[in-house]
C-alpha cells in the first residue's frame, strides 16, 4: 500500500535493490517549500541533497527547512531512505 494512503486499489512490484544502494520516499511538502521569494525547493535541489553519501532524513528536512527560512514548512515534509 502506499505511503500516506489507507483504502483503494493499488498494484504490488518487489524491488531488489543492489547492496549498497538507496532508495529516496518523500512527500511533495519537500519539493514544493517555497522560500521568502516563492520559489519551489523542487526536485533538483532534493535529488542534490541526496546524493551526498552521508544524506540522511534529519539532513535533508534541515536543508529544506534552511531554504524556508525565516519562513517555515507549509505542508508536511516526510522523508525515509531505505538502503540496501
Amino acid at each position: 500500500m502506499p505511503l500516506g494512503l489507507t483504502f483503494g486499489m493499488f498494484s504490488e512490484t518487489t524491488v531488489h535493490l543492489a547492496p549498497g544502494s538507496r532508495l529516496l520516499l518523500y512527500s511533495d511538502g519537500l519539493t514544493e517549500a517555497m522560500d521568502p521569494n516563492d520559489e519551489e525547493y523542487g526536485a533538483d535541489r532534493l535529488r542534490e541533497q541526496f546524493l551526498n553519501p552521508d544524506a540522511c532524513p534529519e539532513s535533508i528536512l534541515q536543508t529544506v527547512r534552511d531554504f524556508c527560512a525565516p519562513g517555515r514548512l507549509r505542508d508536511d515534509a516526510t522523508v525515509i531512505i531505505v538502503k540496501a
